[in-house]
């Protein structure tokens, strides 16, 4: 398994509330932060309020990336809605795409039914197409949600350690610590 932790969008409000200052929560860490490309679509349909302000300022300090994976322009979407990531940069923050991984690439067609490709969200995302592109990062790395239903949930039963439920999550040890122990469990 791989070092990387995905932060699911719903994650950023207990970030917010436990004031989780991820500089410090990650020195001296092997492991790395990074959110899907859905992910940017979801940030940029947060409000401006506190909680933008301190997502915003995260993603700027360079702590958490963005992972796309390789793929070619879909016509059916603007430069700035592609999904994917390619040779040149589309967008300010995907400048290109990692190939994905087999078991990744399974996981998105075995659950794409899931995928309501007839209810746009505001992000500009498909009902649901956010959850299933992080739920396939569980495969290799680890997802930190607060989401208790759908997509994310049904994922959890299969790849339970990889996928960790903050709620559960105080202040009382450190954020890596808290990961760490999710992971033993």
């Amino acid at each position: 398994m791989r070092n990387r932790v995905f932060i699911d969008n719903n994650v950023w409000d207990v970030f917010y509330r436990f004031d989780v200052d991820l500089r410090l929560e990650m020195v001296g860490s092997i492991l790395t932060l990074w959110i899907t490309r859905e992910g940017e679509f979801e940030i940029q349909c947060i409000p401006q309020s506190p909680l933008r302000a301190y997502v915003d300022g995260v993603m700027r300090s360079g702590l958490v990336g963005v992972d796309a994976c390789f793929g070619f322009y879909d016509i059916n979407f603007t430069i700035g809605e592609q999904r994917v990531g390619g040779f040149s940069d589309y967008t300010q923050s995907v400048s290109g795409g990692r190939f994905i991984e087999a078991d990744e690439a399974l996981f998105i067609v075995q659950n794409s039914g899931k995928i309501n490709r007839h209810v746009v969200r505001p992000t500009r995302l498909f009902k649901h197409e956010a959850d299933v592109a992080l739920a396939s990062r569980a495969i290799d790395s680890v997802v930190l949600t607060a989401d208790k239903k759908g997509v994310l949930k049904n994922a959890r039963y299969g790849l339970a350690h990889r996928i960790i439920d903050m709620t559960n999550y105080s202040r009382t040890v450190s954020l890596v610590d808290f990961i760490k122990s999710q992971l033993t469990t």
